[in-house]
């Protein structure tokens, strides 16, 4: 008797788990797969709303000129985190230290204000997302989930594999939805869309664990003393615009995203560069440079470890921020698609305990 037969004892046992499981993991399933799908669009939503192109030769040096007036337009107090403006997002984003995010035409500086509402709609549904509204606890359920979800998408291949010759795109693209067919809906579309949604899920499920473990594990730092009065640089020693241009010098062929603007209580510049080729849309370059001018040693992404350098391609992977815009498609549809996977197996249990 072959282990795939219907009546095997595995294939059954298999079967009763994969129902368990989907049933503890539907609800999480399906509002985390809508909210991931509205997350995934968002690039493509505010450059839908704002579609005005990055202005002609737009470059390092019009970014340093627009650093020396953003640090005059923004009180030193509510000074945050700055993103310059890049080819997919054309536009200055500026998060203040009270998390209020702001979005500025580059070169004018102008509030672009006719969508802010959306801004703090999307901040929520990032929240809602990564974590439900309920710090590490919320983040410790979607681990859980996330693992119920491989253990569905692999154990619904296997269950799946003996039909695999009696495919029908009829039961991907049915004219007419009907509820006695759910099952096939379920099966056809769970096999033939596993590569995408499983590449969403997997990375996904190892950047949970990533931030559970920093949570429940947190690395030990070191504190090094405080420079003596004498050795410190004096805030303000050099403009923003200066700073920002000595940390460009040192990342050739690189493009900035995170910027934070020196303060007198913090007069250390720092940048983010993404490398040419580089996956990471934010770049992993960190160049920190202090107010007399002087470089903090630093590592560039390009030199890190194998292993590190994998890790970091997990999160464009998950949410497909900076690739290209089919993988974006895919990643939007697949949230859509695991809550229908979802829903027709929900609604199909459903039904079997009704007729049983």
């Amino acid at each position: 008797m072959s282990v795939l037969s219907p009546s095997h004892p595995t294939r059954k046992a298999l079967r009763r788990w994969h129902k368990l499981a989907g049933l503890c993991a539907t609800l999480l399933l399906m509002v985390t797969g809508i909210s991931g799908s509205l997350l995934a669009a968002k690039p493509l939503l505010l450059t839908w709303l704002f579609a005005a192109p990055l202005p002609p030769n737009y470059g390092i040096e019009q970014i340093a000129l627009d650093l020396d007036h953003l640090a005059l337009q923004i009180p030193s107090e509510q000074q945050g985190l700055v993103k310059a403006p890049n080819a997919d997002e054309p536009y200055w984003q500026i998060i203040t230290n009270e998390q209020r995010r702001l979005l500025l035409a580059p070169e004018t500086l102008e509030v672009l204000a006719d969508h802010h509402w959306l801004l703090p709609v999307l901040e929520w549904l990032r929240v809602f997302h990564t974590e439900l509204l309920a710090g590490l606890w919320g983040e410790i359920l979607l681990l859980v989930m996330s693992a119920l979800t491989l253990f569905l998408l692999l154990s619904g291949l296997w269950l799946w594999w003996p039909a695999r010759r009696r495919i029908k795109i009829r039961w991907l693209l049915p004219r007419r939805l009907h509820r006695k067919h759910l099952i096939q809906y379920h099966r056809h579309t769970g096999a033939l869309c596993l590569p995408v949604v499983l590449t969403v899920v997997l990375s996904g499920t190892i950047l949970i664990e990533q931030r559970v473990q920093r949570a429940l594990f947190p690395a030990t730092r070191t504190v090094s003393p405080p420079a003596a009065p004498e050795a410190a640089a004096t805030p303000g020693s050099l403009p923003a615009s200066a700073l920002f241009k000595q940390a460009a010098a040192q990342v050739p062929n690189a493009w900035p995203s995170y910027l934070r603007i020196p303060s007198h209580d913090d007069p250390q510049f720092r940048s983010r560069f993404r490398l040419a080729g580089e996956w990471d849309p934010n770049g992993r370059t960190v160049v920190k440079v202090n107010g007399d001018g002087s470089i903090e040693p630093f590592k560039s992404a390009d030199t890190l470890p194998m292993g590190k350098k994998l890790m970091k391609t997990l999160y464009p992977l998950h949410t497909a921020y900076g690739l290209n815009s089919l993988y974006q498609w895919l990643v939007i549809m697949s949230g859509l698609i695991a809550c229908w996977m979802a829903g027709t197996g929900f609604v199909h249990w459903l039904q079997r305990r009704k007729a049983g």
